[in-house]
Parts: C-alpha cells; structure tokens; sequence
C-alpha cells in the first residue's frame, strides 16, 4: 500500500516560483499528496539539471529500506535538459535526456517502484519509457488552459502561480492513480 509521495525535480516542481513563504507548500506534488492522504517530501530545487535529479534518486533509492521503497510512489518533474547545455550540442543534449529518462525506467522496472515521470518544459524528442507521461508538458498543460482569465494559471515569467499548481495537480492526478493501482 502506497503511503507517501516522494518528489524529484527543479523549481516547478519545487513550488519555487509561488510567491509563498514556504514554497514547497504550494508545489503541485504537495497538492497530489494531500488529496491521497499520502505522507510528502519534496526533494525538487530551483536550478536541478536532468543529472543531479537522477543523482537524487539513485541517492534516495540506495539510502532507503525496501519495504519503504515499495510504500512509495516517485514523482519526477524533469527539468530541461537545457540547464546542462553549457558547451553540449542539442544532439548531446537530447541523448542526454533520452539516457536520463531511460536509466530512470530501468530502474523503476527493476526495483517495481511506483514511479512517474512528467516533463515540465516541452521536449523535441521523447523516448518510449513506460514511466515517462509523453502526451505533453506541464509547460502546454497551463498555457493551454491559461486563456485570459480573471485569474491566471502563470506568472509574468511563465511559471505556474497557486492556480497553475492546482490545475497541475489536476491533471496528472488520474496519471498518479493509475500508477499506483497497476
């Protein structure tokens, strides 16, 4: 039985962007959680490239028992991969992403974890993993729902506001459940 939501990623997934004290409160993973009655810790951070998020979860899964491990649903908000592209082609870039979100499948396949990925910003290229959400990004998710409105779903700087996370937290919900009761 799951019993805690554990989540990877930068700083949307963090809660970052929100102009709350305490940011992570806001994040749509928190938001997940508690409409699970699901324990939380959010392990996301503002600036995470594509490699220190799976550092993070390779450092999780290591340093965590099994039996823990196998209460535990891991959500990912993968970062852009152009975080790491200082001095790399979009080729390697591109590999590099594909590489992250494959080694994340073997390791989810592996080990039986519950386990999600979702891309925040748009990607070019997606590779076939069955834990990665291909259909589109958080990024599309909220410009697509974020028609003018009395109250946006973005900040100026096209990050998601209280609403945006609520709305995120909306949509991958049905995503989460099914991964949890396969």
């Amino acid at each position: 039985m799951i019993t805690q939501l554990v989540a990877f990623g930068e700083g949307w997934t963090a809660g970052a962007e929100t102009a709350n004290e305490f940011p992570k409160i806001l994040a749509y993973p928190e938001l997940i959680a508690k409409e699970l009655k699901l324990n939380y810790i959010n392990n996301a951070y503002t600036g995470a490239s594509l490699s220190s998020v799976y550092k993070d979860l390779i450092n999780f899964v290591e340093n965590t028992p099994m039996e823990t491990l196998k209460e535990t649903f891991i959500l990912i908000g993968l970062p852009s991969e152009t975080i790491e592209s200082k001095g790399k082609s979009e080729e390697d870039m591109q590999k590099l992403y594909a590489d992250v979100v494959t080694c994340i499948d073997e390791l989810t396949l592996q080990l039986d974890l519950k386990l999600l990925q979702v891309n925040v910003m748009t990607q070019l290229r997606k590779p076939k993993a069955k834990t990665l959400l291909n259909s589109i990004s958080l990024l599309e998710v909220l410009i697509l729902r974020n028609r003018p409105r009395k109250n946006p779903l973005l900040m100026p700087r096209k990050n998601p506001n209280e609403n945006g996370h609520i709305t995120l937290s909306k949509y991958l919900l049905p995503e989460v459940n099914s991964v949890i009761l396969a």
